[in-house]
């Protein structure tokens, strides 16, 4: 057990400090409203992915009784509900963007939206491995995902990518780290993608309760962005949240 929180932190802080350094070498190379847009899409993205129930996953890590197939329903259901959100969520961003975020957020959602399955299965994925204790595996995916994403950061910002430098390496990290979520989870369950009603019987009620308990978080802990936003656009946001870091 020691072995595990001492190699995860290491991983975990190693992943962050590779960010941080990241994001500082381009900042010179992109503007505010690079990294407003794109931050501002990642919430959009984050709240969408809430939406599509990705809650079922704690669910099933509190339930004891979940099984194989219990998982691959929640697989299965979020997966479905998350691609069903994908065109009226295109269309919101292109109807709010020109008072919220403009032309980056337009952009940096465009093309993100189109990984809302695969964030959604990876958090559920990562939480099966994690009931499993595959503690430090879930944080070496992260920890690989993130080198991935420095240097592919750092080499489309220094080729004026501009914004894409930021979406385009959050793809890649994103895909690299559900690979390897999805290999340990793989060793550990039998993997089913097929709804099951009996399944969700036992999930659903817990589910709801944390989505939205989820969304109520999320909105809470995001204001100071929305207001940010609202005074200052997708280049206030990017000011601000550089200064956070």
């Amino acid at each position: 057990m020691l072995k595990d929180i001492i190699s995860t932190g290491s991983f975990n802080i190693c992943s962050q400090v590779l960010i941080f350094f990241a994001e500082i070498l381009v900042a010179r190379m992109l503007l505010p409203s690079d990294f407003g847009g794109f931050a501002l899409a990642l919430i959009l993205v984050e709240v969408f992915s809430v939406i599509s129930f990705k809650s079922l996953a704690i669910a099933f890590v509190q339930n004891n009784a979940a099984n194989d197939k219990d998982l691959g329903s929640i697989v299965f259901i979020t997966s479905l509900i998350s691609l069903m959100l994908i065109p009226g969520s295109i269309f919101l961003v292109e109807t709010i963007s020109d008072n919220y975020g403009g032309a980056a957020l337009e952009k940096s959602y465009a093309v993100l939206v189109w990984i809302l399955p695969i964030t959604t299965i990876k958090f559920v994925y990562r939480q099966a491995i994690l009931k499993r204790k595959y503690f430090w595996q879930a944080a070496s995916a992260e920890l690989i995902s993130v080198v991935v994403y420095t240097i592919m950061v750092i080499l489309l910002a220094y080729n004026s990518f501009g914004i894409y430098s930021l979406v385009f390496a959050f793809v890649g990290r994103q895909l690299i780290s559900t690979a390897i979520v999805f290999y340990f989870a793989s060793k550990e369950y039998k993997i089913y993608f097929k709804y099951s009603n009996s399944s969700m019987s036992k999930l659903i009620n817990m589910s709801v309760a944390l989505t939205l308990q989820n969304l109520f978080l999320f909105a809470s802990s995001n204001t100071d962005r929305y207001f940010v936003t609202l005074s200052g656009g997708a280049e206030g946001v990017g000011l601000y949240t550089r200064a956070m870091k």
